[in-house]
C-alpha cells in the first residue's frame, strides 16, 4: 500500500493530467471551449493545493522527526513499611 505522501502525489499527478487533457483541442467535445478552459484551471488549482498540503505535511514531518522529545523520568525507588 503506497504511503500517503505517495497518494497525494499520485493524485496530484493524475489532476494534472485531467487538467492538460482538458485544456487540448478537441474535434468533437461535450464541453464548449470556456467550459473546457474552466475545468483546466480548476483541476490545476486543486493540484497545487495538493501539491502545498504535501510540502506541508513533509514539513511537518520533519519537524517531528528531529524533535526532541523529552521522556518523564521514573523514579524507582523502594519503599520501607514502618510500623509504630
Amino acid at each position: 500500500m503506497a504511503q500517503p505522501m505517495q497518494q497525494i502525489d499520485l493524485v496530484a499527478q493524475q489532476l494534472r493530467q485531467g487538467a492538460s487533457a482538458y485544456a487540448e483541442q478537441r474535434v468533437f467535445t461535450l464541453l464548449l471551449n470556456q467550459d473546457r478552459q474552466e475545468a483546466a484551471v480548476w483541476l490545476a488549482r486543486m493540484a497545487d493545493k495538493l501539491d502545498a498540503a504535501a510540502r506541508e505535511l513533509t514539513a511537518a514531518g520533519e519537524m517531528l522527526a528531529h524533535a526532541k522529545v523529552q521522556l518523564p523520568v521514573i523514579i524507582d525507588a523502594e519503599f520501607v513499611e514502618v510500623r509504630a
